[in-house]
């Protein structure tokens, strides 16, 4: 963790210049009484310095800068966030500020976009996330193929997302995701079990939309499945804002978030923030600068490096059905239904060919249903849902006003 080093009660003449400069950029909340300490003696500044800090010293607060990387292409309809050419470039500028200040990245990006990206030919889009993830700069989370609202789809279908996208990473990066993230909601009580059969080590049970989780204010839980299985859980705050909801904004907003934190009962406090992959974030560069400095009291982390430090409490988390509050889509309802009725196809097929098999009659059609699968996953992408009934200009216009300074 990066702390501020106070020496007999007093900080250096350049590490308070540079810690108030820091401060002063990253938030507006500060800025008058921040313009009155730097007209002190430096005596009153380490005063005011300390006291701003002070509430931290028995706290740990840590942030995951994280992206989220799904696309729905250009010959699946039209929507901003299709434009892989932009989307990579954007990336590729993110990729580099991480290397230039040891700020780490957290990626949830959907197989089925690498892979079209791959097929495209941005193979050195994906050698740079192997790159970054292999020097332990990068992590990728969730690990469903096309980063489906889980709840919205059959059973066999909530597997096949998980087996297929596993498999795509393994395949392009070498590794595969052993943390859950889904920053579209798709959490539901029988996660648990199919996240530790498939050797997760960490699940973050937090939405950003479309939804509201458990919330507890626990460092960490073990979240349990029907079956009595579990694995170690992060779960969203009762008392402190996890930051998801300031989308671009999300460090102009930080010490307010960081005020509350101090004041909740959490040793340890875990912030997040996954805008989309095409947006810029708000100050993120001045922030990054700052903790490289070392002048910042907060780790930035990825979800990976702090697992060994989660102190999970022991007592028992399985939230019912109800709990998992996933807000109504204004989706045509057929949508659905064709979803589910593609799926009962699919499976049915497949019991035909096993019953075929068992019989001795060859049906050689592993290939054609594997690919149909595919298909079904893809179109179970949660913009599915919307980006069809966008115009252009739609999606950009509902962000104006976070983005509007951009």
């Amino acid at each position: 963790m990066t702390k501020l080093i106070f020496e007999g009660g007093n900080i250096s003449g350049d590490r308070v210049t540079k810690l108030w400069k820091s401060l002063k950029e990253l938030s507006e909340e500060y800025k008058e009484i921040l313009e009155k300490a730097s007209k002190s003696s430096p005596e009153k500044l380490s005063e005011f310095i300390q006291k701003l800090t002070e509430p931290l010293k028995n706290k740990q607060i840590v942030i995951i800068n994280g992206s989220h990387l799904s696309m729905l292409l250009d010959d699946y309809g039209y929507c901003e966030l299709e434009f892989p050419e932009y989307c990579v470039s954007w990336m590729k500028y993110i990729f580099q500020l991480v290397r230039e200040s040891g700020v780490p990245l957290s990626l949830e990006a959907s197989p089925s976009s690498l892979e079209e990206l791959a097929r495209r030919g941005y193979d050195d889009f994906i050698e740079e996330i192997r790159e970054l993830a292999e020097k332990g700069l990068l992590e990728i989370v969730n690990g469903t193929y096309s980063l489906p609202y889980l709840t919205l789809i059959g059973y066999e279908s909530n597997i096949m997302q998980f087996a297929e996208g596993l498999r795509i990473f393994k395949k392009l990066l070498g590794t595969a995701p052993k943390v859950y993230l889904a920053t579209e909601f798709a959490l539901h009580p029988q996660l648990p079990q199919i996240l530790a059969k498939l050797g997760y080590e960490l699940a973050v049970a937090r939405a950003r939309l479309n939804g509201t989780p458990p919330q507890v204010d626990e460092e960490a839980v073990l979240w349990n499945a029907p079956d009595g299985s579990s694995i170690t859980a992060i779960l969203q705050y009762e008392s402190v804002p996890i930051g998801e909801s300031y989308s671009g904004r999300f460090y102009l907003q930080l010490p307010s978030m960081i005020s509350k934190a101090a004041k909740s009962k959490l040793s340890l406090v875990i912030f997040e923030n996954y805008e989309d992959a095409i947006y810029p974030v708000a100050k993120f560069e001045s922030f990054a600068k700052a903790w490289k400095e070392g002048i910042l009291p907060v780790e930035m982390s990825t979800f990976q490096r702090i697992l060994g430090k989660l102190k999970p409490s022991q007592r028992m988390f399985r939230p019912s059905w109800e709990e998992y509050r996933m807000y109504l889509l204004k989706t045509p309802p057929d949508l659905l239904l064709k979803g589910k009725l593609a799926e009962h196809a699919l499976l049915a097929a497949e019991a035909i060919q096993a019953f075929a098999s068992l019989l001795g009659i060859g049906i050689d059609a592993v290939d054609s249903l594997d690919h149909l699968w595919r298909q079904l996953m893809r179109a179970q992408h949660h913009d599915a849902y919307v980006v069809p009934y966008c115009k252009q200009g739609d999606y950009m216009g509902s962000r104006a006003k976070v983005y509007g300074e951009y």
